[in-house]
């Protein structure tokens, strides 16, 4: 298909989204009213834009390389708590020559918001965006990349989604985006939030903020602010005018010059607008609309409920020193908050347990109790290893047992749990630690978890949480860590309600209704549920019911279901939009909560179904752009809430297939596979029976040294010390790699770093061209500066690899890879983390359901299947991915099998640690009697 010269303008387009939306707007000269149906329409009056003259250098370089960005607007109208918000960013190419310039139009989406209209219009003509199946192999190197852009490690930071489209604008050209993103507001803490960023990276000459409120209720507290996000400062009010009893109007438009006061980029800030509606006593409010209805539950005047408590801390050292200080400090200060009704406990966990109260259970927070337990946290210090499962099986024991002490009370027994979620020791595969926190819960104890540090597992605590009765929430690692957790302990702090039922006549499709039982109800939140109606006459009854310090309390409402009628704002039914919108929320937590496959898939197939048939930008769906877009990939939304694609921050080990049969004494059937380990690092070995690879992650330490080969028979070891530089503020997170490697052989010992090379106590440098013969098996060769080959009885190949890197780099280091590039001679009692793998042999399930990364990223799924000698039996789950073979400079698939490998690799990672670099004896030999036990 040929473009013509608009659509030649628009030549690359990528998009990252990686967490929450919602925002509607318009403006002058943009899209004509019926291209934007799904959008809320608005006039804007021209003005005479302000020239935006470069302040610093950066500014100058930005003019040579972008376009020039002419307006920013949002416009948001709230209605019945749905927000529909349109963002519009014009730009052009207004810069003398003949060059194409790079517009970028990034949005912030919050995460409980859908997408639900995006088009371009360039130079006038205007190219809608539509809905499509998200495709069956997504890019994780694309998406990794662009999650760990700037912009995308903000946003995941924050809890939004990042939508970014890149043009390339032909000169003189002139180009709107328009984004319309929908949210049904939630109540946390007394209010409803509608959040905004603007970030539009520089002084705007015409930029608007236009939000509007219209309620059913009176409106209550309403409050607008703008705070900067990158300083303490409190930021600046922004005025909320009300317009009546059940509205409210706030607009924000600063000039240029209030803009670069900001900073010499612009406008870099976050605009909260909270507000909530009168309320009382009773079953709550419905509305209704075109055969949909929505019923908000907040009843007020509710004494709240005692609670059996139990804090679990993370006190491993993978937390960090100062967010395991800001954690011990926060716990003290809500511990000071405790009711004198409350009971509780606290367990620190590591590679063991320490408890405040290991014989009791929980006790009553008393004052005494509050200041010893207080003592005890101060006392605390981070220690090694993070047994996860055990803290909180032991948890759930200890409030089950209390419960069944006094099985007729009102109260409501809640873990606290703080961490990072990485378990390092004990139980470390995440679907084991769900399974045995189900089955030793039943339902009965409800978890809580705050996800804190750079490194969170919060994918697996959203999942721990959702399917043990509570939710989870995720610190961004540059906000407050203590007022943050202050405010996650402030939500579940006052329990009013708990086993609450909601339940309606027949004029509802029970079929049609989201949620209707909830473990609890907090002061400061809301029970939201929408239904579809059979009818459109009659009575809509319902009956909330729960249990509360009262006892058992009931309340009843009716509502009259109206005559077929159109809602005031032309094209938009908030309630059936809220019905789409929370409907597939249900389905995608389903895929969290449920272990059934039948019941998982076919959630996924509906979700999917509704997202395309209403025009839903869900997980599960892409947008793409016809006719300016057709050979660009299509734009899919990645879950903020997920784990980064795993690259390894470690180290990763692969599996790869090249053919033979079966495992056996060396020869020729292991002549052409490929076993490595190089960059930060990355493993890759070969296993009979795969066509592709196998990879998974182990973290480590600098200063360890694993074993990557014992070959008992032989007696030829491989041990490889980690490095890594120190960590920073700008990146907290160590790189590691090979720094020295040393292969043991009899009496021989050839020790390799980047600067020298030592055989057998002789050193010598990398400058060489030579070849030694260190002792009648052992032979090495020094190429160039570039590799060292070391050879055994003539037939097995080692090749370690020189990296060199710029010493003011910021987190890498001098390295080495390693390489076997030709495993014959092995025998079959090898081991270590590549060793080990040398006589396996695997097969493959393969499917393609996307619930591997919960749809986020749909790749390729397997089981994998293993066995070989000394080995037990075992099959993993996995996905497909790819590592880099540096020595052949190609990307090399493999199946990634996640969570430190566990289940695939013997033992854990830990077992594989050797006390020094010289250690010739296996790593198992003081952790195993028996090379097969496992």
């Amino acid at each position: 298909m040929a473009f013509n010269g608009q659509m030649a303008s628009a030549v690359l387009m990528t998009v990252l989204l990686t967490m929450d939306p919602f925002l509607s707007m318009t403006a002058t000269d943009v899209i004509p009213s019926e291209t934007t149906s799904n959008a809320i329409q608005f006039a804007t009056v021209p003005r005479p834009r302000a020239t935006v003259r470069p302040t610093n250098k950066r500014a100058k370089v930005d003019r040579l390389s972008r376009s020039e960005l002419l307006a920013f607007h949002v416009k948001t109208e709230i209605s019945h708590r749905l927000a529909s918000t349109l963002l519009h960013q014009r730009t052009a190419n207004s810069f003398a020559g003949e060059r194409n310039r790079t517009t970028v139009f990034d949005a912030f989406i919050p995460r409980a918001a859908f997408v639900v209209n995006f088009s371009v219009a360039i130079d006038g003509q205007v190219y809608q965006g539509e809905m499509e199946e998200r495709p069956a192999v997504f890019s994780v190197d694309r998406e990794r990349k662009l999650r760990l852009s700037p912009a995308g490690t903000f946003a995941r930071s924050r809890g939004f989604q990042l939508f970014r489209a890149e043009l390339s604008v032909r000169p003189r050209a002139k180009v709107d985006f328009n984004l319309t993103y929908q949210e049904l507001l939630q109540r946390r803490l007394g209010f409803y939030e509608h959040v905004v960023i603007l970030r539009p990276g520089r002084p705007v000459g015409d930029l608007k903020v236009d939000v509007r409120i219209r309620e059913t209720k009176e409106i209550q507290n309403v409050t607008g602010k703008i705070e900067p996000i990158n300083s303490t400062s409190d930021g600046v009010h922004m005025r909320m005018r009300r317009t009546g009893k059940t509205m409210a109007h706030g607009t924000f438009s600063p000039s240029v010059t209030e803009q670069t006061a900001w900073s010499d980029e612009g406008l870099d800030a976050q605009i909260t607008v909270k507000y909530d509606v009168k309320r009382q006593l009773d079953a709550g409010e419905i509305q209704i609309r075109d055969g949909y209805f929505i019923h908000f539950f907040a009843p007020t005047d509710l004494n709240s409920i005692e609670r059996n408590l139990f804090f679990i801390v993370d006190s491993s050292s993978t937390m960090g020193a100062s967010r395991y200080s800001q954690t011990s400090a926060a716990l003290c200060s809500i511990l000071d908050d405790l009711q004198p009704s409350d009971m509780f406990n606290v367990i620190f966990y590591s590679s063991s347990l320490r408890y405040w109260n290991q014989n009791e259970g929980v006790v009553v927070a008393t004052r005494s109790n509050i200041h010893s337990a207080k003592e005890f946290v101060r006392s605390e210090n981070a220690s090694t290893g993070a047994n996860l499962n055990d803290a909180l099986l032991r948890g759930i024991e200890f409030l089950v047992k209390q419960r069944e002490l006094d099985p007729l009370s009102i109260r409501i027994s809640m873990i606290i749990l703080l961490t990072d979620g990485n378990p390092t020791t004990g139980v470390m595969d995440y679907d084991r630690i769900l399974s045995n926190v189900r089955q030793a819960n039943g339902a009965r104890v409800s978890i809580f978890a705050l996800a804190l540090g750079t490194g969170a597992r919060f994918a697996f605590l959203r999942k721990l949480a959702q399917q043990n009765r509570g939710f989870a929430r995720r610190i961004d690692p540059a906000a407050d860590a203590m007022r943050e957790m202050r405010r996650f302990y402030s939500e579940i702090s006052s329990p009013l309600l708990e086993n609450i039922r909601v339940r309606y006549n027949d004029a509802v499709e029970d079929t049609s209704l989201t949620e209707v039982d909830f473990p609890a109800y907090f002061s400061g939140s809301e029970v939201v549920v929408v239904g579809r109606l059979k009818g459109q006459t009659g009575n809509l009854a319902v009956k909330v019911s729960g249990g509360s310090t009262q006892g058992y309390m009931a309340l009843d409402a009716n509502a009259k279901i109206p005559r077929h009628g159109r809602d005031k704002l032309p094209g938009l039914n908030f309630a059936e939009k809220a019905w789409t919108h929370s409907t597939i929320r249900k389905l995608l937590r389903k895929t969290l909560e449920y272990t059934n496959e039948t019941v998982i898939t076919s959630s996924v197939t509906t979700a999917r179904h509704l997202s395309l048939q209403n025009s839903v930008m869900s997980p599960l769906v892409c947008m793409n752009v016809p006719r300016l877009m057709e050979l660009q990939p299509p734009i899919c939304l990645a879950d903020p809430d997920e784990d980064l694609p795993e690259e390894s921050s470690v180290t990763s080990v692969s599996v790869t297939k090249k053919g033979g049969q079966g495992f056996g004494s060396s020869g020729n059937r292991l002549k052409n596979h490929r076993f490595f380990v190089d960059n930060d690092p990355h493993f890759l070995v070969t296993v009979d029976g795969l066509k592709e690879g196998v990879c998974f992650d182990i973290d480590g330490m600098p200063g360890q040294i694993y074993q990557l080969i014992h070959d008992k028979e032989t007696g030829l070891t491989v041990n490889a010390l980690i490095v890594g530089k120190n960590m920073t503020d700008e990146f907290p997170n160590v790189k590691t790699y090979l720094g020295k490697l040393a292969v043991l052989y009899g009496k021989t010992s050839v020790v390799v770093d980047p600067e020298m090379i030592v055989l057998n106590g002789a050193l010598y440098n990398w400058k060489q061209n030579a070849s030694f013969d260190v002792t009648d098996d052992v032979t090495v060769e020094v190429a160039h500066g570039k590799h060292v080959t070391v050879t055994v009885k003539g037939i097995t190949v080692l090749r370690i690899l020189r990296h060199l890197v710029n010493p003011i780099h910021p987190y890498k280091v001098n390295y080495l890879g390693f390489y076997i590039e030709d495993p014959s001679g092995l025998s079959e009692h090898i081991h270590g983390l590549i060793g080990q793998f040398t006589h396996q042999v695997a097969s493959e399930k393969r499917s393609s359901i996307e619930l591997v990364t919960r749809f986020s990223r749909v790749r390729l799924q397997a089981r994998l299947t293993f066995s070989g000698p000394h080995m037990s039996h075992r099959t993993v789950g996995a996905v497909l991915a790819d590592r880099r073979d540096m020595d052949l400079n190609r990307q090399t698939p493999c199946w990634h099998v996640p969570h430190n490998g566990a289940g695939l690799i013997k033992g854990s990672a830990s077992d594989y640690v050797v006390p020094y670099l010289h250690y010739r004896k296996s790593s198992f030999s003081k952790r195993f009697r028996d090379l097969g036990s496992m």
